[in-house]
């Protein structure tokens, strides 16, 4: 449970799939002023109105991604990218679907222990009933078909593989699938499908993601591939509490906000900021971390397959304080992807 929790931790500092972070060569605060907050586009607002309550919300440029870095990625000689991207193209094809009309998905996911569930929400995906359903029986996947609010839910009963992300897991029973029309597609559990739905009806009284992570996503680089915001959950918070000083600092994180980029040389920039109600939490929270950081160098500082770029990583992060936050930035070569 120790490594559990401080996986998390670290993970969670930084960015929600497991990006460990490093220790900062020098300390201080920074006393330069905020960036001014940035945009939304408005196809990411247009989701965001459509997005259930969620702990973590994030945003992803699908064309960016898909068109973009997934081929050029193809270069970095990775088997994963390269399986990827046949499976990718081959789903495009079966489906019917340009890939270049693809625009931009918003996730919301809640998360109880270390489980997380919501919902992806997909603008620029042309898909009705019936192609969903060919494209079903294609890959002789079991469903059912019901409806909510008149739009079909396609409700998977073939088991799907988990999906990991980090110490957490993402569960995938009942994975359900709805057309929403206008090119837009909703992807996750039956439950935050229907709550999509429900918000897309006028007199919906369906709880929304809070303005909260909203704001804290506005805040992050409009140009980012991936852009995120996170609430940790109580359930966490008193988690990291029972675990004792060196975690407490932790629970006392309000919400983290950051973006995720890519160079035309496939190299990783991340940026995070963790933001506290106080400049003193906020140097609790860094002092913490540094406590964190040196027990990931014990765990993961041996020789063992798998743990190079882990060592990369905690060489590489910027640490510094501001006021209330404490901002991260990691930048990584491509090549840590082989």
């Amino acid at each position: 449970m120790m490594k559990r929790i401080l996986i998390l931790s670290l993970a969670a500092a930084l960015v929600p799939g497991g990006t460990i972070l490093a220790q900062s060569p020098s300390k201080g605060v920074v006393n330069d002023p905020p960036k001014a907050a940035a945009a939304l586009t408005p196809t990411q607002e247009s989701l965001l109105r459509l997005t259930p309550r969620s702990d973590l919300l994030a945003t992803i440029d699908l064309r960016q991604l898909l068109v973009d870095l997934l081929p050029r990625a193809e270069k970095l000689n990775s088997a994963d990218i390269t399986s990827m991207t046949a499976w990718v193209t081959k789903l495009a094809a079966s489906a019917g679907t340009d890939l270049t009309t693809l625009q931009q998905a918003v996730v919301g996911l809640t998360l109880d222990g270390f489980q997380a569930s919501g919902v992806i929400l997909g603008q620029g995906i042309d898909l009705n009933r019936a192609r969903l359903e060919l494209l079903l029986k294609l890959y002789k996947v079991e469903y059912k078909v019901e409806e909510h609010r008149s739009i079909p839910l396609l409700t998977i009963l073939s088991p799907v593989r988990p999906v990991s992300l980090g110490p957490i897991s993402l569960k995938t029973d009942d994975l359900t699938i709805a057309p929403l029309g206008e090119r837009r597609l909703a992807l996750g559990n039956p439950g935050a499908v229907r709550a999509v739905i429900d918000l897309q009806a006028a007199e919906s009284k369906a709880e929304r993601v809070s303005p909260l992570l909203v704001a804290a996503l506005r805040e992050t680089s409009l140009d980012g591939v991936l852009r995120f915001s996170f609430d940790l959950p109580k359930s966490l918070r008193e988690e990291a509490r029972n675990q004792g000083d060196l975690f407490e600092s932790i629970a006392a994180v309000r919400v983290m906000h950051g973006n995720l980029n890519v160079s035309d040389k496939l190299d990783l920039s991340l940026d995070a900021i963790m933001r506290t109600g106080s400049p003193r939490e906020a140097a609790d929270l860094d002092l913490g971390l540094r406590g964190l950081l040196n027990l990931a160098r014990a765990l993961f500082g041996s020789d063992q397959a798998g743990n190079s770029a882990i060592k990369q990583a905690l060489s590489s992060v910027r640490l510094s304080t501001r006021a209330a936050d404490v901002a991260l930035s990691l930048s990584l070569p491509g090549s840590i992807l082989r």
